[in-house]
């Protein structure tokens, strides 16, 4: 599979434990799943198996935590629920 964002470099498949920058929160890692990475580029496409079940996990985790949520959660909340 060539990468979506060079178009250069066939993606290699590895299985890895993956920070998932991308929900918003930056303590949240996925263990051991395939992950897909350029030689090229650098990037990388995480090959999320059930990404509406984690998200609704994450979403039941932050319903539960006591204490308020930090500033920078707080605003891509607030960018979603717009």
């Amino acid at each position: 599979m060539k990468c979506r964002n060079c178009e250069q470099g066939d993606m290699l498949e590895i299985h890895e434990n993956y920070h998932y920058r991308e929900c918003g929160l930056d303590n949240v890692t996925i263990v051991g799943i395939t992950t897909r990475k350029c030689p090229e580029c650098g990037s990388v496409m995480p090959m999320i198996p059930n990404i509406e079940g984690l998200h609704a996990c994450l979403a039941q985790a932050l319903i539960k935590k006591n204490g308020p949520l930090r500033l920078q959660l707080q605003k891509k909340v607030w960018k979603e629920a717009a």
